[in-house]
């Protein structure tokens, strides 16, 4: 929980707006923290797509709330791979 906290605040602190995430602050955060997901999407658009979807309440920004869901939304894949994946592999 405490690492979600520091990324965000660790990104938003770039601006004036510590409370909140601007589409350059996201981006920037999608690059240093989610790297190989971006590499492996090499489409832009889709990318940019992703950012804005983040934005459920449309302000032009993303809230602590907003980054969270997210967050969770990729921790509960990633388990959800890993655990195929360890069940493939023969792992319980």
């Amino acid at each position: 929980m405490i690492m979600l906290v520091d990324v965000f605040q660790s990104h938003a602190l770039l601006d004036s707006d510590k409370f909140h995430l601007n589409r350059w602050e996201m981006r920037d955060l999608f690059q240093r923290e989610l790297r190989q997901l971006l590499e492996s999407s090499k489409n832009v658009q889709k990318s940019c797509q992703i950012i804005d979807d983040l934005d459920k309440n449309r302000d032009g920004k993303v809230d602590f709330e907003e980054f969270v869901s997210v967050a969770t939304k990729l921790i509960m894949c990633c388990h959800s791979y890993f655990e195929e994946e360890n069940l493939m592999c023969g792992y319980r």
